[in-house]
């Protein structure tokens, strides 16, 4: 009789851990995905409506800020 080999999910569910009373997820902490939350409504509530001299005093064009401003907070 053939050895039987377990099906592995198609999906996959990211590993849960605690590490002193703080909760990861994929190595992110919710923390930093707060962090991105709040740095990227700065860049479109307060950043964005700049002129766009005060964006290349920071060396940034409208079009970088507003693609990142646009990304999903948990992406890096």
């Amino acid at each position: 009789m053939a050895d039987v080999v377990p099906l592995r999910p198609a999906i996959s569910v990211p590993e849960l851990t605690t590490d002193r009373h703080r909760l990861t997820v994929k190595g992110v902490l919710p923390a930093q995905w707060l962090e991105r939350m709040e740095y990227r409504r700065i860049l479109r509530e307060e950043l964005l409506p700049q002129p766009d001299s005060v964006l290349a005093d920071v060396g940034l064009t409208r079009s970088q800020v507003r693609q990142e401003a646009q990304k999903p907070f948990w992406v890096a």
